[in-house]
């Protein structure tokens, strides 16, 4: 079923490097209604034209967007407009969607820490001499370590519920828990017992 009668908020974003992309940003609980990420093995019928008449080449699902690549030869000056009108309708309908094939039920959760890791709040913590590594995102859980200047800095705990949590949570409202090993290089999860600092969650 169509959902074009459903108004779902989109905005476009440039993707650094490839101006034939634009990441349509929506919100956080209309992507993960969706399911996956990834490159979709099926997209609704609102959308499916655009890819079969060559006006998109391909779609990306991401925890906070959908990344569209027009093919080549066409402009977002031209196409946007379109473009933007079947997403809308087709984020609507996330039934019409079908993940691809070999899809983690973990892997939003993953790429949304890579998110977080990659931009501000990485940025963040990497520009006062820490550094934020993934170990674990399982089960709506994630597992960091927090290395270099967070050892030994009382802000740690802050900074894990302020920063990487509010900005997690933007990005996979299904969040359960953060929890971070603190204070020695990065090891798989598991591997050494080091101090945890819960988030406090149920």
């Amino acid at each position: 079923m169509s959902g074009a009668d459903e108004l779902v908020p989109l905005h476009p974003e440039p993707v650094d490097g490839e101006p034939t992309r634009l990441r349509w940003v929506a919100p956080a609980e209309r992507m993960a209604a969706l399911g996956f990420v990834g490159a979709p093995a099926q997209v609704p019928d609102d959308l499916a034209p655009l890819l079969a008449d060559g006006t998109l080449e391909d779609v990306t699902v991401t925890p906070t967007a959908v990344v569209a690549a027009l093919a080549p030869g066409r402009s977002w000056r031209t196409e946007g407009a379109r473009v933007r009108s079947a997403l809308q309708a087709a984020l609507a309908d996330p039934s019409g969607w079908r993940a691809p094939a070999g899809a983690d039920p973990d892997d939003a959760l993953r790429m949304a820490v890579d998110e977080v890791i990659a931009g501000e709040v990485g940025d963040y913590v990497r520009s006062h001499g820490g550094e934020l590594t993934l170990l674990s995102a399982h089960d709506d859980r994630v597992e960091v370590s927090m290395t270099g200047t967070c050892g030994h800095c009382p802000a740690a705990d802050d900074t894990l519920t302020t920063r990487v949590e509010t900005a997690l949570r933007a990005r996979y409202p299904a969040l359960r828990e953060v929890v971070a090993r603190v204070g020695v290089d990065a090891v798989p999860a598991g591997r050494r017992r080091l101090p945890l600092l819960p988030l406090r969650r149920p």
